[in-house]
Parts: C-alpha cells; structure tokens; sequence
C-alpha cells in the first residue's frame, strides 16, 4: 500500500539523519579532544627530535636500512637515526629489520642462519648492501649524529646485547644512544651491563600505561596510534620523569606527525623526515 512505502521511507530516513547526527556527535568529540590536549600543552617546549626510521627514507629514494639512507637521513638534519640490529650466524651484528632477507634484498633466508659473507653478498637495492652496526655508529660519529638501534634478536640471541654494548664503548657512543627493545629483560640486561646507557621500552597496540617500565629505563617508544588516542599518556609519561619518543605502524603523515608533536613528544621516529624538518624552519626574522 502506499501509505506503508512512505512509512518504512520515513524509517530509514530517520536512521539516517540519527546515523548522521551519531556521527557528528563523535566528530566533534574528538575535535574537542584534540583541542584540550593542544591547549594543555607546556608552553616553551622544544620541537620533537626528527629521527630517521630505518634511515627516514621517505623523499630520498635510498634503500631502507642502508648507509645511503642513514647518510641522506643525517644531510637532511636528522636529530638521531633509528635502525634494527640482528645478528648473523658467525656473530656479526648487521642492520636489518625483518628476520629474514627477503622483503629488502635480492636473498632468501633469515639472517640468523646465513654468514656475514653471505649477507654481505646481496643487493639491498640500488646496489646497496646491508651495512653492520659498526658502520652506522662510525658513520653517526662523523657528525656527532644520535643513535637509536632497537635489539631485535635479544631474547634468542643473548649475545646481541654485549656485541652491541661492545660497539657502543669502543666508538664512545654510550651517552648519545638510546636502545630500544619490546623485551623487558633485554632492557634490564643492558641496564646491568651498563648502567649509563639510556634504553626505551617500545609497546604496541591495546598498551597505554607508559610507567610501568624495567628498572632503570629512562625512556617510553609507544605507538603513535595508541597516544592520539590517549594523548595523558605523555603526561604520565613526563611526571614520572620519563621521556617519549612515538612511532607509526600505519597513521604517519605531516597531519598526525603535528598532532603528536603538539601533544608534546619529546621525539618522533618516522619514515619521512620532511614534515617535521620542514616545520622547524620558520621565516627569517
């Protein structure tokens, strides 16, 4: 009947305008949000640190994880450079995200069964090959360039934390080098070993405490999903005396970088550095 069409059309009108009017209640809560968090940030902070992911390779072209993109990375005035220490079968300590060779070589296997000759061997891309640790610090060095390696083979591979705290004496890198590790007892092994080198305890999705920390960690790495969401998490973070430095597993972008920095991030580890170099260079007076 058409007086039941115009009804049942009347129906879903009405969830829809009850859909939309849902939707802008939501959109303006987080606006809200954003804005109290901005509002309440400290006045007088430092713009976050600009630290290079895997060597910042956004806007350069140069292979991920190789000394081409830790050299572009340091040219474009990155504060610190990021990257992931793994550990061949003979006990050379390499840069390399994933545990095998795969996604960034022109090689097969994981890192952890093949001979540094053997990694040394392959393409990284552009004829590039994986660099060792040695080389990233030496190459920081030249600059006095800030280093954060994250641990990667930690827990399976104890002996990872000594070369690489070997590395860090030797080269006088110690008190410029944050280290960073998901394992809680990678962090306390190294807060043994050496008492002086800050480390930063990295966590992922569902993780918003960023106080509950190993003894002796001086530094939070959350993901930057899990602080827009919960911006207090720097707060707590700063008045328990410790510093944050966020990551991207899928929202980076200029946008989100400038949100995060506003809430006040003491640093951002990010894929593409522009952005937040970009920013700190304002008009000449």
């Amino acid at each position: 009947m058409p007086g039941q069409g115009l009804i049942a059309l009347g129906r879903r009108g009405g969830r829809a305008s009850r859909l939309r009017t849902a939707l802008v209640v939501v959109l303006l809560a987080v606006v809200a949000w954003y804005l109290v968090a901005y509002l309440r940030r400290i006045p007088g902070d430092v713009p976050a640190a600009a630290i290079a992911h895997r060597g910042g390779t956004g806007g350069t072209g140069a292979p991920e994880g190789t000394l081409a993109a830790f050299e572009a990375a340091i040219a474009a005035g990155a504060d610190a450079l990021e990257f992931d220490v793994r550990v061949t079968s003979d006990g050379v300590l390499v840069v390399l995200h994933d545990a095998t060779v795969d996604r960034t070589t022109n090689g097969h296997g994981s890192v952890a069964s093949m001979t540094f000759e053997e990694v040394r061997a392959l393409d990284a891309g552009a004829g590039a090959t994986l660099p060792t640790v040695r080389e990233v610090v030496d190459l920081a060095g030249e600059s006095n360039t800030a280093l954060m390696p994250e641990i990667k083979d930690g827990p399976g591979h104890p002996e990872v934390v000594a070369g690489l705290l070997e590395i860090l004496t030797v080269t006088g890198s110690v008190d410029r080098t944050i280290v960073q590790a998901f394992e809680r007892e990678t962090l306390e092994a190294i807060h043994r070993l050496e008492p002086r080198l800050e480390t930063c305890l990295l966590t992922g999705i569902g993780q918003f405490d960023p106080t509950d920390v190993p003894q002796g960690t001086t530094n939070v790495c959350p993901m930057g999903e899990m602080v827009l969401l919960d911006p207090d998490m720097i707060r707590a973070a700063h008045a328990a005396g410790l510093k944050v430095y966020t990551w991207w597993n899928f929202l980076e972008a200029a946008a989100t970088d400038a949100i995060l920095e506003a809430y006040g991030v003491d640093g951002l580890i990010v894929d593409d550095l522009r952005p937040l170099l970009d920013a700190d260079v304002g008009p000449e007076p």
